[in-house]
């Protein structure tokens, strides 16, 4: 977690938690959950996980597969009837596409009403429709790519790491499906499912649950992984008997309104000896010399959008403040 001295904008503020252990280090950033321990119930998928692949761009393959046969001419009552496509599954021009292929339906739980699909478009980006307007940059191709690149940067500053909980090591060989009491593990602001997806095939004994406004998520998932499309701002809806071992968190600034709210539903969803760990960078522009000095209208681009993000209720630049809400929500160190 960073210090009251923001960092460079190149290293990132990280912040894990633990509850109700005595504090250690003033900077440290691990804080356990001190509530009651309820075991978790038995939550996987019988779909196995298959290779990298991506689907092809612009045309989802369920598009693909309403597509009739070309025919040369014919009498019109020899044309066979066009199929129809599901609109459970979404619209076909849904960029689903993803490094884990998409031959399969994604591994959500229930029944996906295709309102979610029904994007809406804005100066040629495309934007998630479930909670309109709630989070302000796009779900298309092009932000999947940078969320997907921001993922390997992440590993790169974390050394090749996912984590830095001290999550228990996972067993020489794991149960297929993973059984009850299994670690569960919770993603909020999942993105494209890539951390929920590399945790998952590195924790194969896990339950991994992913949570996003957006069902951009890849088809072929390892069986132990779902995703949700939900609004972590919201009640949130897992019982006592669904609370969680280790809850993660990147990148998720201007994302919610009252943090206050946020780290009080992560609470409460901790098992006893849970984990907590946020990895977020500053949203600001820092050097070590003049150079900002240098560079004035950079400089007044970042203030003006911190402003902004300000006015619209969900301030960017928090990275500094995750420490001290935790505490605030009774998680210490």
């Amino acid at each position: 977690m960073s210090s009251p001295t923001p960092p460079p904008a190149a290293l990132p503020s990280l912040a894990t938690t633990p509850l109700e252990q005595p504090p250690g280090d003033a900077e440290a950033a691990l804080h356990k959950a001190s509530s009651p321990k309820v075991s978790s119930p038995k939550a996987s998928s019988s779909k196995a996980s298959s290779p990298k692949a991506s689907s092809p761009k612009g045309a989802s393959p369920r598009a693909v597969h309403s597509l009739q046969h070309i025919l040369n001419p014919v009498d019109d009552e020899d044309v066979p009837e066009p199929l129809q496509v599901d609109d459970a599954y979404g619209p076909d021009d849904n960029d689903n596409d993803s490094t884990y292929g998409s031959d399969s339906a994604t591994n959500y739980t229930g029944s996906v009403s295709s309102s979610i699909y029904h994007y809406q478009y804005e100066n040629g980006r495309r934007y998630h429709a479930y909670r309109e307007g709630q989070y302000v940059l796009p779900n298309d191709d092009q932000e999947q790519e940078r969320l997907d690149l921001q993922h390997h940067i992440w590993r790169l500053l974390l050394r090749g790491s996912l984590y830095t909980a001290p999550l228990p090591s996972p067993p020489a060989e794991a149960e297929d499906p993973p059984a009850d009491g299994s670690l569960r593990i919770l993603d909020l602001g999942c993105g494209t499912g890539i951390w929920a997806i590399d945790m998952a095939d590195e924790f194969p004994h896990a339950h991994v649950y992913g949570v996003d406004l957006s069902p951009i998520q890849p088809d072929w998932v390892p069986p132990n992984c779902k995703f949700h499309v939900d609004d972590y701002e919201d009640a949130w809806t897992y019982g006592p008997d669904e609370r969680f071992d280790y809850i993660h968190g990147r990148a998720l600034s201007g994302t919610s309104g009252d943090w206050a709210r946020f780290y009080r539903n992560v609470r409460e969803h901790l098992v006893p000896g849970g984990y907590v760990e946020m990895q977020e960078y500053d949203a600001w522009i820092f050097s070590d010399d003049d150079s900002m000095a240098r560079a004035p209208w950079t400089t007044e681009w970042v203030e003006k959008l911190d402003k902004a993000s300000h006015m619209f209720g969900k301030p960017i630049n928090i990275a500094r403040f995750h420490k001290q809400w935790m505490q605030d929500a009774g998680i210490r160190p």
